[in-house]
């Protein structure tokens, strides 16, 4: 690992491909200079039909390069666009119904799935609309656990007979679909029946399905002890260092694990799909408009739609566990896209810029608004 004793050195040699675009440049530059020690950053970005790589470690004040395109982070919460792909994948071979009531694919009868002619339906699980409750009593027991014998992992011993339980006593007592709230539970239990509808498990599914065909080798659910060493420690919100989210129910909404190479290999799928075979996965980028607390921004298939202007939207996904942050969005009219790994959790207050909001969400809408920009 060479140091720079310079940070502006140190960005303009890592992106004198991107020289035509000094606002690169200096976005990155600002991002490295105020985040904590011990940081570490892999960047991915795509644009015209190639990508750069960059990464970068940070220790007693100092910003260093790093090689660590195949170092693994958790990339948490962007494990729900894998869940919304897999639901789509079905979709489009007239297996499940993304208007279809999720009674029809549980396990157990809900005591009152109907509302005035309305049920909550796989849509609705995929966009954070079904208001079902994200922490029912019957995860009490599981999460009492969690908090003695696993405090750093909250979900790690929810199951989903425990949410199997609330919904055998759910009662629909409204329109749904009408109120966004994010749920990670909803998108377990959308994991959970994909996964029952095809006889098999969300984890196999994920691997089989859309790991293998895109080559995503370096991608994992769990670590192994001889992947630990290609580990990059996370770091809580106090700067301490935290454990991997171990989890199970809540696996299809935040347990992946991931390298920058094989993000990228995710984003170019995107972007574009690489066989035939896989043309379905574009069909998570419909725009459905649902409104968002979030200014600006609107809820589709698994991705936030960031709404440009009239012809211009950004599709992206966060991702932040107990000492990780992540960010994947693309411009799909431009074909351009980006991806930035961290391994501090987005509560740290040094990962927060001057309104509160994460840095590195900020970042990556910076940087596809500047490779927009860029001829």
């Amino acid at each position: 690992m060479k140091k720079i004793s310079s940070l502006s050195v140190m960005v303009l040699f890592s992106l004198s491909l991107f020289a035509q675009s000094p606002g690169i440049e200096a976005a990155i530059g600002q991002f490295m200079a105020g985040l904590p020690d011990k940081a570490e950053v892999s960047i991915g970005l795509t644009h015209n039909g190639k990508t750069y790589q960059y990464g970068y470690a940070k220790a007693e004040g100092k910003v260093q390069t790093k090689k660590n395109e195949n170092a693994i982070f958790e990339i948490g919460s962007i494990t729900k666009t894998f869940t919304a792909t897999l639901l789509m994948e079905q979709v489009e071979n007239g297996n499940m119904q993304l208007d279809g009531a999720i009674q029809q694919y549980l396990p157990v009868s809900m005591k009152q799935p109907t509302y005035e002619g309305h049920s909550i339906s796989l849509k609705h699980l995929a966009t954070h609309t079904s208001e079902l409750n994200p922490s029912p009593g019957s995860f009490l027991g599981p999460f009492l656990k969690s908090k003695l014998f696993a405090p750093q992992n909250p979900y790690k011993y929810m199951k989903a007979k425990h949410y199997y339980r609330y919904l055998k006593g759910f009662k629909l007592n409204y329109v749904p679909g009408k109120k966004w709230v994010y749920n990670n539970a909803a998108i377990g239990l959308l994991g959970e029946l994909v996964a029952r509808q095809q006889q098999s498990t969300w984890e196999t599914l994920v691997q089989e399905k859309l790991f293998e065909p895109l080559g995503m080798n370096n991608s994992y659910f769990r670590i192994t002890k001889e992947l630990k060493g290609r580990m990059v420690q996370g770091y809580n919100a106090k700067g301490k260092k935290a454990a991997l989210w171990e989890m199970d129910f809540i696996n299809p909404a935040g347990v992946i694990k991931s390298t920058l190479n094989d993000m990228m290999k995710w984003l170019a799928a995107q972007l574009d799909p690489p066989t035939a075979e896989l043309q379905y996965l574009t069909t998570t980028h419909q725009a459905l408009d649902i409104p968002m607390p979030l200014e600006g921004h609107a809820m589709g298939i698994g991705w936030v739609h960031k709404i440009v202007d009239e012809d211009t939207r950004f599709l992206w996904h966060n991702g932040g566990t107990g000492g990780y942050h992540s960010f994947l969005g693309f411009d799909k009219g431009q074909g351009n896209g980006a991806v930035i790994l961290t391994n501090i959790c987005s509560s740290h207050p040094q990962m927060k810029n001057e309104a509160g909001k994460s840095k590195v969400d900020a970042l990556g809408f910076e940087l596809l608004r500047l490779l927009r920009e860029t001829k």
